[in-house]
């Protein structure tokens, strides 16, 4: 309903994924719970008819949850905003606001560790494309009159 999720699936799950989609009566399912019926074609539409409406109705937060009670390996495929308003990172903190000089407050992830012995504050933004050029290029060698000629020439 409301975005993608990933999942493991195939012959070894099947029993796990049946109950996840609260159909034990497909556990034993040879059209689903062998390899051959799962390499069937035929069966893939089969399948389908059966998951996709079931996915269809639900949250990504109801599949996930669904899963992790039958002990499926599955996880949501966030977007940006997905984890901006995730309850979790909220709650530790993780999102800081840093000033751009170039298009103002933006958001950025912040430690992914946080230790009172270990720490780790978000001072600057990211760097502005080139900002570094004169300091990354000396060190590789280039003279000033190197990237002079580099500007003027329009590599860099």
């Amino acid at each position: 309903k409301d975005g993608y999720f990933e999942e493991a699936g195939g012959f070894i799950w099947w029993p796990r994924v049946a109950q996840q989609i609260e159909r034990p009566d497909l556990t034993t399912d040879e059209r689903f719970a062998t390899p051959m019926g799962q390499f069937n074609p035929e069966n893939k539409e089969a399948f389908n008819a059966i998951w996709w409406p079931w996915i269809m109705e639900r949250s990504k937060a109801d599949i996930i949850k669904a899963g992790q009670d039958a002990h499926v390996l599955c996880g949501p495929l966030n977007t940006i905003d997905d984890l901006i308003d995730d309850p979790h990172w909220a709650e530790r903190n993780f999102w800081v606001e840093i000033e751009h000089p170039v298009v103002g407050k933006l958001t950025y992830p912040g430690a992914p560790i946080k230790a009172s012995e270990m720490p780790w504050v978000i001072r600057r933004p990211a760097p502005l494309l080139g900002q570094h050029n004169e300091e990354i290029y000396e060190k590789l060698g280039y003279t000033r009159e190197d990237l002079v000629k580099l500007r003027e020439s329009g590599v860099i």
